[in-house]
């Protein structure tokens, strides 16, 4: 769950475009968003923290435009946010901290030939689901094959109505358990239980 006073846009044709709360968390690898986080520093103070994901596939362009919108957020805010620029892979530990149980990437963006995957539209959804970490957990999605899949790592294979977790033979107790708590995230809050 994210914090409450979380905002996220993704720059589309140059403009950011606010996001609904029900899309936080997952990131389209060929796109660039700015998430704005809102919370009393330790004086009682409002303070912000901005940062700038840039997807592995985002154009530069679309990163280009992300930091003029920061800096533009920045300049209507007085100058108190402090900015941050995440990469996609690398994103630091503030940022993944903002969603739980996992931060998930997904291929396409919005000016790509991807489709982009409805969060509650089910019926057509055929992914997987590669998970890792401990504390900080990433859900990339991967070809839905059997060539994914390896002896050491997790997985949470995603039909829609039906979702599974596949644990390797080598896997870690602690991913596994995560690939747990993924899979109950995507019925609780993608299929509204």
């Amino acid at each position: 769950m994210a914090p409450k006073n979380l905002k996220i846009w993704r720059i589309e044709d140059f403009e950011m475009v606010e996001q609904p709360k029900s899309s936080y968390g997952y990131f389209f690898t060929g796109d660039s968003y700015l998430v704005m986080n809102e919370y009393k520093d330790s004086d009682g103070n409002t303070a912000y923290d901005l940062h700038m994901w840039i997807g592995s596939k985002s154009s530069q362009d679309e990163y280009g435009s992300c930091a003029f919108h920061a800096v533009k957020l920045d300049d209507e805010y007085g100058g108190v946010p402090v900015q941050h620029r995440e990469t996609e892979g690398y994103e630091s530990s503030l940022f993944m901290g903002y969603f739980k149980p996992a931060i998930k990437y997904q291929e396409g963006g919005v000016a790509s030939g991807f489709n982009h995957v409805e969060i509650n539209d089910y019926s057509s959804v055929k992914r997987l689901l590669w998970v890792r970490g401990r504390r900080h957990v990433r859900a990339n999605v991967v070809p839905l094959a059997w060539s994914s899949l390896n002896k050491s790592d997790c997985f949470v294979l995603d039909m829609g109505n039906t979702i599974y977790t596949w644990n390797g033979p080598k896997c870690n107790r602690f991913e596994a358990l995560q690939a747990t708590v993924v899979a109950n995230d995507v019925r609780s809050n993608e299929r509204a239980g």
